[in-house]
């Protein structure tokens, strides 16, 4: 279907989103998550399995202090809080950047402004605030009370391992499901939210390589297993379809003509 925002050439307006239909990309996710659901539940020593290639019982997890691990943990929250303040700072400030802009002739730039870069900003946010606020680190780490690897009998702890939806009785303690790490590398996705579908994949592809490499260094440091970082993408991404479709529909009821009175 051609897009409404295309030329007669086939070609999309200068700075207007691709809107090319991307229910391909969609499909695939979802089936994965389902693949996911299925295979944890049936399987859930597949976290212990993969945990195991990266702890000896003499050296316990060997890669825990490697520079480049510690490197992720240590700053992917600074680098996560960095990209929020900067959408705070572009949503408030847009507006006048604008203006600013247009008295200098630059309207193409203008529009960027109050439109697509500062739509994506809000975004930002909000997928901040859903994700890893309300689901990862309010809902479920609270919620689950699952032991970290470093606390299970299997790599040296005292607790019983829990499979990815086997709730624990100590959650204050015990957070592992879901990985808040790797969310905050997956939320590089909401960067590509309402950008055409090129942009859309390519930040997917950045933010599920982020979030992976993160997530593999918790892995690695005994701080989250497999599915901790797998349902973390999730949390991430179905946040994201969310907030998409809640931003689209404001949109389109804010700019839809009142509507007339009716008769009496």
């Amino acid at each position: 279907m051609t897009s409404p925002d295309r030329s007669r050439h086939g070609r999309t307006a200068r700075h207007e989103p691709d809107d090319d239909d991307d229910s391909f990309d969609t499909r695939l996710i979802w089936a994965g998550l389902f693949l996911s659901l299925a295979l944890f539940a049936k399987v859930p020593t597949i976290d212990l399995i993969f945990s195991q290639r990266y702890y000896t019982p003499e050296g316990g997890f060997f890669q825990a202090n490697n520079p480049l691990v510690q490197a992720l943990y240590q700053y992917t929250p600074m680098v996560g809080n960095t990209l929020l303040v900067l959408s705070a700072l572009m949503a408030v400030g847009a507006p006048s950047l604008a203006k600013l802009a247009r008295r200098q002739g630059r309207d193409s730039t203008a529009s960027l402004l109050t439109g697509l870069w500062r739509r994506t900003a809000i975004g930002v946010l909000l997928v901040a605030t859903l994700s890893s606020g309300l689901i990862v680190e309010l809902g479920l780490k609270n919620l689950m009370g699952r032991p970290r690897p470093v606390q299970t009998i299997e790599f040296g702890g005292d607790q019983a391992f829990h499979g990815a939806f086997q709730r624990g009785d100590n959650p204050g303690s015990h957070r592992s499901f879901v990985s808040g790490h790797a969310a905050a590398g997956f939320s590089l996705i909401a960067l590509g939210m309402f950008a055409g579908r090129t942009w859309r994949r390519r930040w997917t592809l950045i933010g599920l390589t982020a979030g992976a490499l993160v997530g593999l260094g918790r892995i690695m440091q005994g701080g989250h297993y497999l599915s901790d970082v797998v349902f973390s993408f999730y949390a991430v991404w179905l946040s994201c379809e969310l907030v998409a479709f809640g931003m689209r529909r404001f949109e389109q009821r804010r700019q839809a003509p009142p509507r007339a009175p009716t008769a009496t």
